[in-house]
């Protein structure tokens, strides 16, 4: 059954043809809505998730090169924006690129076309990069449904090099919140949550690394929690510290 956000996205696709400068401030969700839906069954919403992210693409890059610093940089954006559009349009690429059910093997399908979008629009929507993260990022803390918040932190790890202030107190709280819980699926999630940890912690250098303490202490606090996995996820944590 279609929600409100696919209902959303079905009737916006064909009219993000033609950006008005007014909506750029909604890129961010309509991207992380767009992507997040591309493993739904229904035929009709998959396209369409394609149709709008295409459109964007076309809208903020294709259509207004005057945008741009200069025609080199111009000219390699719009390459970057037809190599997504003849990826994500070509006969040989599935309806679904990766299904429903697949969690954890999709992180670099998801994260890799997140990244090829940001670099197609980076030179003129210079803070998309940030602006998405913190969407992401955002939606995974606040969503009540544990599909959609482990898709948002896909994207979120595949944007992600660093991790900053705000974005250690989002998965904190988050922390707190689910291990406490006595739902299944939201305690299922704390180790979700240190996953993402890891997984930008492994990128970031020791400089950044030595301006986020919190890291270290949630990773020390971990070490005898019941749940292997998330003991196995903070050993590794203080392995990448140290």
């Amino acid at each position: 059954a279609f929600d409100l956000t696919d209902a959303a996205v079905v009737l916006s696709a064909d009219l993000l043809y033609e950006l008005d400068d007014d909506l750029r401030e909604y890129i961010p969700g309509l991207f992380h809505a767009s992507l997040a839906r591309f493993d739904r069954c229904a035929a009709t919403l998959a396209l369409d998730c394609k149709t709008l992210v295409c459109n964007l693409v076309h809208a903020l890059v294709i259509r207004r090169p005057e945008r741009f610093p200069n025609t080199d940089i111009a000219q390699k954006s719009e390459a970057v924006a037809r190599k997504c559009f003849h990826a994500l349009l070509s006969s040989k690429f599935p309806m679904n690129p990766w299904s429903y059910e697949e969690l954890n093997s999709v992180d670099a399908k998801v994260g890799s076309l997140a990244s090829t979008l940001v670099e197609a629009m980076h030179p003129v929507e210079k803070d998309i990069l940030v602006r998405w993260s913190k969407y992401a990022l955002h939606y995974a803390a606040e969503s009540a449904d544990f599909h959609d918040a482990f898709r948002s932190l896909q994207i979120f790890c595949g944007l992600s090099s660093s991790l900053d202030h705000e974005s250690v107190f989002l998965i904190t709280q988050g922390l707190l919140n689910c291990y406490s819980s006595s739902d299944y699926n939201q305690r299922k999630f704390t180790g979700v949550l240190l996953q993402t940890i890891g997984r930008i912690v492994e990128r970031m250098s020791t400089s950044n690394l030595s301006l986020c303490p919190q890291i270290f202490w949630i990773a020390v606090s971990f070490m005898q929690c019941e749940i292997g996995e998330c003991v196995f996820v903070a050993l590794k944590i203080l392995g990448e510290i140290f």
